[in-house]
């Protein structure tokens, strides 16, 4: 009740009366759903054997995304390298 009380008063950026009635009144509102997304880069070789462990049917509560890169290892090694290559070396002073 403190908190609305300021916003009523001043500023507070993004926070407005309706945000903290939503935490004030919390029996008022409806349960937050928890929802998970995730990307996953892993090894081609090991596609299979993962998948195998995933679950059989989908889920409306997550979402995963599977990159599969042949030769994860070569591939990730050859980026850092070019990567270390191209950067500007530090002047000495």
């Amino acid at each position: 009740m403190w908190l609305r009380d300021r916003a009523i008063g001043e500023d507070l950026g993004n926070v407005n009366i309706e945000h903290l009635n939503r935490f004030i009144n919390a029996t008022d509102y409806p349960t937050a759903i928890k929802r998970f997304h995730a990307a996953a880069v892993i090894s081609s070789n090991l596609v299979e054997e993962e998948l195998s462990k995933a679950p059989a049917s989908a889920s409306a509560d997550y979402t995963l995304i599977v990159i599969a890169v042949p030769n994860l290892h070569a591939e990730y090694t050859a980026v850092f390298e070019a990567v270390k290559n191209t950067t500007i070396p530090e002047e000495s002073t």
